[in-house]
């Protein structure tokens, strides 16, 4: 019986936390995943050293976002980037080589990549020199 209950504990955890990863942010309308220029490699490994912290560069997936011009295109207002799970990052069309937005979304998919979801207060950005304005 314990063993049963065992399974069916583990069960139900396991459940969970495939529910919990699986919720992520539809992508933007429109948005193209598109190959990343050479620079975006050097970028991410400054955001590494910054933090100390090891991520994975090669499974980022980048996206250019439509400009409709309302700029809620990503979901707030004003915003020029957006990471999103799992390793994904969008970025509104015109800002594909705006050097701090990127290191500052490249940061929360390092974070993320190291297990630290308790990054929300800004913390981890303000000690690199990256400002949250205009990223998410």
């Amino acid at each position: 019986m314990t063993a049963r209950f065992a399974l069916h504990a583990r069960s139900v955890v396991a459940a969970l936390s495939l529910a919990a990863c699986g919720s992520s942010p539809s992508a933007p309308e429109g948005s193209v995943q598109f190959g990343p220029p050479g620079i975006y490699r050097r970028w991410y490994r400054e955001a590494e050293a910054c933090r100390g912290l090891p991520g994975d560069y090669d499974i980022l997936r980048f996206y250019l976002v439509p400009d409709a011009g309302n700029h809620l295109e990503l979901g707030v207002r004003g915003a020029i980037g957006r990471w999103a799970q799992p390793h994904r990052i969008y970025v509104l069309e015109g800002y594909d080589l705006d050097e701090p937005t990127l290191k500052h979304e490249m940061l929360h998919d390092i974070l993320s990549y190291v297990g630290d979801f308790t990054h929300d207060d800004s913390l981890a950005f303000r000690v690199c020199d990256l400002t949250d304005e205009g990223s998410y």
